[in-house]
């Protein structure tokens, strides 16, 4: 239903919009497999002289949504909206299968008020404040609350047993914000800033949580832990050149976000033994064996015995940074000259951290295991082995060649480099044809691109 009113001689406007939806999905599939047909004319399974197996299976979810939202404006310079929905999921427990989530915003045109009515220079100036609450449920199963069971033959005989807790509490996760920006534009527009400032809080995240063994299972479905991104973002565009032969637009945007975990379960949780998620600081953050660089005397690695006993091994990893660059961001051209287009875009990242594996295995000088094989001295690949210590006095950052592990180890910061890049990401160059050559070719223009691999 759709509510709209104009009031106040004009200058008021309400708009309101009440409304329900319902979504359900159902997926079946079918496999059948059958193998040594007469020859490939043959594409139907009768023709199979063996038919080795087959199976279905099936799943399905479904959502149901309620939603209300109201517009409000006034002379064009006040403007308000507010919204709230209530979402429920089959995914979620019986006790929190529904969430609530609000959000609401106001902005203030001062372009147009009567005080910048009298100039020509700012042609808009509009300052803007937003709350909101949304839910997510994805990352999980279609039945992650559902006690389940799966089916197996003891003795060829069919049986049940469990294999999924039920957790009746599981509900949506939330990510709230804040959000503060302005809009200001010069020149009729031809100049234009953008900047907003937000603080976005993810709570209830939907995550395996480690129970004890002994429960005869080794994880269970719950809504644990939070995190924040605080950011800053700006953005210009303009243009630059505009007239009859000759026009250039360009736009330029940057970003700084600063990312904290602020909660876990179970804090100090090491992942792929090179990163940690710990309390107040970021996701991406390295733990790894520190160092003091190469003693030329010895070439040997200076270890750092962070625990300080005497040994140098998994318990002296740190944190040594993280994989969140400073700050990030972008600068578009584009260039028009007669019948000729040319775009550049450029991507930049600065400040963010990179361990790289493959440096740790084609550089190694020392002894490698592949698996739970015999040690095999696998290094000797890269180039900067070239630069490693040979004789006391040389100033390097690569140890001796050696056939003790001492000096090459996996998991430490001599693999974390400087991930800080500026990249040109896409680079378009374009003719359109005249009117009469269209006709006469049928063909309208010719573009030649590149466009950079993103790893």
């Amino acid at each position: 239903m759709t509510y709209d009113e104009d009031f106040g001689g004009g200058k008021s406007y309400l708009n309101a919009v009440l409304g329900t939806s319902f979504q359900a999905s159902r997926r079946a599939f079918s496999s059948i497999i059958g193998q040594e047909f007469p020859s490939d004319d043959f594409v139907v399974l009768a023709a199979a002289a063996n038919i080795t197996s087959a199976s279905t299976n099936r799943t399905d979810w479904g959502i149901a949504s309620y939603f209300f939202r109201t517009n409000y404006s006034y002379a064009d310079k006040f403007l308000a909206t507010f919204t709230v929905r209530a979402d429920g999921s089959s995914r979620f427990g019986r006790n929190f299968r529904f969430g609530y989530f609000p959000s609401g915003s106001v902005a203030y045109r001062l372009s147009e008020e009567a005080f910048l009515q009298e100039q020509n220079f700012i042609s808009d100036l509009k300052i803007r404040a937003s709350y909101g609450v949304v839910g997510n449920q994805d990352g999980i199963g279609n039945f992650a609350s559902r006690g389940l069971f799966g089916i197996n033959a003891y003795r060829q005989v069919p049986s049940l047993l469990p294999v999924q807790l039920a957790n009746d509490n599981l509900t949506w996760e939330t990510t709230a914000q804040w959000n503060w920006g302005l809009d200001f534009g010069v020149m009729n527009d031809r100049i234009t800033l953008t900047a907003d400032y937000f603080i976005k809080t993810t709570n209830d995240l939907l995550l395996n949580r480690l129970i004890p063994g002994i429960s005869g299972f080794r994880t269970v479905t719950e809504n644990i832990g939070s995190v924040q991104n605080r950011g800053l973002e700006l953005g210009i565009r303009g243009a630059i050149i505009n007239n009859a032969q000759f026009q250039w637009s360009s736009a330029f945007n940057i970003s700084w976000i600063r990312n904290e975990i602020l909660a876990l379960e179970t804090n100090d949780q090491i992942i792929s033994d090179s990163h940690i998620l710990s309390v107040g600081h970021p996701i991406g953050t390295f733990f790894l064996i520190d160092h003091e660089g190469v003693d030329p005397e010895t070439g040997n690695m200076r270890w750092i015995d962070e625990n300080g006993d005497g040994v140098i091994n998994s318990a002296d990893r740190r944190i040594v940074g993280n994989a969140q660059p400073d700050f990030f961001g972008g600068f578009d051209n584009n260039f028009s000259y007669k019948g000729f287009d040319l775009n550049v875009f450029f991507q930049f990242t600065v400040g963010n951290q990179i361990f790289n594996h493959s440096r740790a295995v084609y550089e190694n000088l020392g002894w490698s295991r592949i698996g739970t094989g015999f040690p095999l001295p696998d290094g000797n690949n890269h180039r900067l082995a070239e630069n490693r210590w040979r004789n006391p006095g040389d100033i390097t950052d690569i140890p001796r060649a050696s056939l003790e592990n001492d000096n090459w180890r996996e998991y430490s910061s001599r693999w974390l480099e400087d991930g800080s890049f500026l990249r040109l990401r896409m680079l378009t160059l374009g003719y359109n044809f005249r009117p009469e050559i269209v006709q006469r070719v049928g063909a309208r223009s010719c573009v030649c691109s590149y466009k950079a691999k993103t790893f």
